[in-house]
Protein backbone atom coordinates (compact mmCIF):
# COMPACT_ATOMS: atom_id res chain seq x y z
CA UNK A 1 0.00 0.00 0.00
CA UNK A 2 1.34 3.44 -0.95
CA UNK A 3 -0.39 6.41 0.64
CA UNK A 4 -0.45 9.89 -0.89
CA UNK A 5 1.46 12.68 0.88
CA UNK A 6 -0.31 15.92 1.78
CA UNK A 7 2.14 18.83 1.84
CA UNK A 8 1.68 21.46 4.52
CA UNK A 9 3.87 24.50 5.17
CA UNK A 10 2.93 26.60 8.21
CA UNK A 11 3.77 30.31 7.96
CA UNK A 12 2.66 33.52 9.60
CA UNK A 13 1.36 36.48 7.57
CA UNK A 14 4.94 37.79 7.12
CA UNK A 15 5.99 34.45 5.58
CA UNK A 16 7.99 33.23 8.60
CA UNK A 17 7.99 29.45 9.03
CA UNK A 18 6.31 28.41 12.30
CA UNK A 19 7.70 25.26 13.92
CA UNK A 20 5.86 23.32 16.62
CA UNK A 21 2.28 23.88 15.46
CA UNK A 22 -0.46 21.43 16.36
CA UNK A 23 -2.14 19.86 13.32
CA UNK A 24 -5.58 18.21 13.51
CA UNK A 25 -6.97 16.40 10.48
CA UNK A 26 -10.64 15.47 10.16
CA UNK A 27 -12.57 13.51 7.54
CA UNK A 28 -15.07 15.65 5.63
CA UNK A 29 -17.97 13.39 6.48
CA UNK A 30 -20.82 13.34 8.99
CA UNK A 31 -19.55 14.34 12.41
CA UNK A 32 -16.08 15.26 11.03
CA UNK A 33 -14.27 12.32 12.74
CA UNK A 34 -10.51 12.40 13.26
CA UNK A 35 -8.44 10.94 10.43
CA UNK A 36 -5.45 8.60 10.74
CA UNK A 37 -2.29 10.40 9.53
CA UNK A 38 0.99 8.52 9.02
CA UNK A 39 4.68 9.44 8.97
CA UNK A 40 5.46 7.03 6.11
CA UNK A 41 3.93 6.10 2.76
CA UNK A 42 3.27 2.48 3.68
CA UNK A 43 1.17 3.46 6.71
CA UNK A 44 3.25 1.57 9.26
CA UNK A 45 4.11 4.60 11.45
CA UNK A 46 0.97 6.34 12.69
CA UNK A 47 1.10 9.93 13.87
CA UNK A 48 -1.15 11.07 16.67
CA UNK A 49 -4.12 13.21 15.79
CA UNK A 50 -3.59 15.94 16.60
CA UNK A 51 0.17 15.83 16.03
CA UNK A 52 2.88 18.44 16.55
CA UNK A 53 4.70 19.50 13.40
CA UNK A 54 8.29 19.98 14.59
CA UNK A 55 9.14 21.57 11.23
CA UNK A 56 6.67 24.13 9.91
CA UNK A 57 8.19 23.75 6.44
CA UNK A 58 7.56 19.98 6.36
CA UNK A 59 4.37 19.74 8.41
CA UNK A 60 2.51 17.37 6.09
CA UNK A 61 1.71 13.68 6.45
CA UNK A 62 0.57 10.60 4.57
CA UNK A 63 -3.17 9.91 4.48
CA UNK A 64 -5.63 7.54 2.87
CA UNK A 65 -7.24 8.99 -0.23
CA UNK A 66 -10.19 11.24 0.52
CA UNK A 67 -11.22 14.74 1.50
CA UNK A 68 -10.24 16.33 4.79
CA UNK A 69 -10.38 19.46 6.90
CA UNK A 70 -6.99 20.49 8.33
CA UNK A 71 -6.82 22.62 11.48
CA UNK A 72 -3.54 24.29 12.48
CA UNK A 73 -2.95 25.87 15.90
CA UNK A 74 0.21 27.75 16.89
CA UNK A 75 0.89 30.23 19.69
CA UNK A 76 0.85 33.09 17.15
CA UNK A 77 -2.03 32.02 14.86
CA UNK A 78 -4.58 29.38 13.98
CA UNK A 79 -6.39 28.57 10.76
CA UNK A 80 -8.43 25.86 9.08
CA UNK A 81 -8.12 24.56 5.54
CA UNK A 82 -11.76 23.45 5.16
CA UNK A 83 -11.39 21.33 2.03
CA UNK A 84 -8.21 19.35 1.31
CA UNK A 85 -8.44 16.65 -1.36
CA UNK A 86 -5.77 13.93 -0.99
CA UNK A 87 -5.38 11.51 -3.89
CA UNK A 88 -2.50 9.36 -5.09
CA UNK A 89 -3.52 9.62 -8.73
CA UNK A 90 -5.65 12.22 -10.47
CA UNK A 91 -9.35 11.46 -10.60
CA UNK A 92 -12.10 13.28 -12.37
CA UNK A 93 -13.41 15.84 -9.95
CA UNK A 94 -14.63 19.40 -10.42
CA UNK A 95 -11.91 22.03 -10.20
CA UNK A 96 -8.98 19.59 -10.57
CA UNK A 97 -6.76 19.86 -13.64
CA UNK A 98 -3.44 18.19 -14.35
CA UNK A 99 -1.23 19.65 -17.11
CA UNK A 100 1.09 17.20 -18.87
CA UNK A 101 1.61 18.92 -22.24
CA UNK A 102 4.49 21.26 -23.08
CA UNK A 103 4.19 25.04 -23.04
CA UNK A 104 2.84 27.83 -20.89
CA UNK A 105 -0.29 27.32 -18.78
CA UNK A 106 -3.19 29.66 -18.09
CA UNK A 107 -5.13 28.97 -14.89
CA UNK A 108 -8.84 28.83 -15.65
CA UNK A 109 -11.41 30.53 -13.39
CA UNK A 110 -12.87 27.04 -12.78
CA UNK A 111 -9.51 25.60 -11.59
CA UNK A 112 -9.27 24.94 -7.87
CA UNK A 113 -6.20 22.71 -8.16
CA UNK A 114 -3.69 22.93 -11.00
CA UNK A 115 -1.18 20.07 -11.01
CA UNK A 116 1.91 20.60 -13.17
CA UNK A 117 3.18 17.21 -14.34
CA UNK A 118 4.79 17.72 -17.76
CA UNK A 119 5.44 14.53 -19.69
CA UNK A 120 8.85 15.95 -20.65
CA UNK A 121 10.32 17.97 -17.78
CA UNK A 122 10.57 21.68 -18.55
CA UNK A 123 10.26 25.00 -16.77
CA UNK A 124 6.63 26.13 -16.74
CA UNK A 125 5.11 29.61 -16.88
CA UNK A 126 1.66 29.84 -15.28
CA UNK A 127 -0.56 32.89 -15.75
CA UNK A 128 -3.28 33.49 -13.17
CA UNK A 129 -6.28 35.59 -14.20
CA UNK A 130 -8.05 38.35 -12.31
CA UNK A 131 -9.06 37.53 -8.74
CA UNK A 132 -12.56 38.92 -9.35
CA UNK A 133 -13.15 36.19 -11.97
CA UNK A 134 -12.61 33.43 -9.37
CA UNK A 135 -15.71 34.24 -7.26
CA UNK A 136 -13.71 33.79 -4.04
CA UNK A 137 -12.56 30.25 -4.95
CA UNK A 138 -8.91 29.61 -3.98
CA UNK A 139 -6.40 28.15 -6.44
CA UNK A 140 -3.63 25.68 -5.58
CA UNK A 141 -0.76 25.23 -8.05
CA UNK A 142 1.46 22.21 -7.36
CA UNK A 143 4.56 20.55 -8.82
CA UNK A 144 3.22 17.01 -9.34
CA UNK A 145 6.23 15.88 -11.40
CA UNK A 146 8.44 16.57 -8.35
CA UNK A 147 11.08 18.33 -10.45
CA UNK A 148 10.55 22.04 -9.71
CA UNK A 149 14.03 22.27 -8.17
CA UNK A 150 15.31 21.75 -11.74
CA UNK A 151 12.31 22.94 -13.77
CA UNK A 152 10.90 25.94 -11.91
CA UNK A 153 7.22 26.89 -12.07
CA UNK A 154 6.92 30.67 -12.49
CA UNK A 155 3.55 32.23 -11.65
CA UNK A 156 2.50 35.68 -12.88
CA UNK A 157 -0.76 37.60 -12.57
CA UNK A 158 -2.83 39.56 -15.07
CA UNK A 159 -4.09 43.11 -14.78
CA UNK A 160 -1.23 44.25 -12.53
CA UNK A 161 -2.48 42.09 -9.66
CA UNK A 162 -0.11 40.47 -7.15
CA UNK A 163 -0.07 37.87 -4.39
CA UNK A 164 0.67 39.62 -1.10
CA UNK A 165 2.39 42.37 -3.11
CA UNK A 166 4.57 39.93 -5.09
CA UNK A 167 4.22 40.16 -8.89
CA UNK A 168 5.99 36.88 -9.72
CA UNK A 169 6.09 33.71 -7.61
CA UNK A 170 8.51 30.88 -8.30
CA UNK A 171 8.05 27.32 -7.12
CA UNK A 172 11.61 25.97 -7.00
CA UNK A 173 11.19 23.14 -4.49
CA UNK A 174 10.41 19.69 -5.87
CA UNK A 175 6.84 18.90 -4.87
CA UNK A 176 6.31 22.57 -3.98
CA UNK A 177 2.96 24.31 -4.13
CA UNK A 178 1.16 27.58 -3.46
CA UNK A 179 -2.48 28.22 -2.56
CA UNK A 180 -3.82 31.61 -3.64
CA UNK A 181 -6.91 33.14 -2.05
CA UNK A 182 -8.62 35.80 -4.21
CA UNK A 183 -9.30 39.20 -2.66
CA UNK A 184 -10.59 42.50 -4.01
CA UNK A 185 -7.31 43.63 -5.63
CA UNK A 186 -5.32 40.42 -6.16
CA UNK A 187 -4.46 37.40 -4.06
CA UNK A 188 -3.30 36.36 -0.60
CA UNK A 189 -0.88 33.46 -0.22
CA UNK A 190 -2.75 31.06 2.09
CA UNK A 191 -0.23 28.22 2.13
CA UNK A 192 2.98 27.49 0.28
CA UNK A 193 6.10 25.46 -0.06
CA UNK A 194 8.23 27.24 -2.63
Amino acid sequence: MTLPYQHLCIQDEAGNILNGAQVTIRHRSAGMPLASPFADEDGSTPLGNPYVAASGRLAGCYLNEGTYSVEVAHASLSFTLPFVAVYLTPIARPGYRQVTSAGAVTALPSDEYLGIKKTVGAATAVTVGLAADRDGVPLTIKDEKLDAATNNITITFTGGETADGIATLTISTSGGFVTLQPRADGYNIDASQF
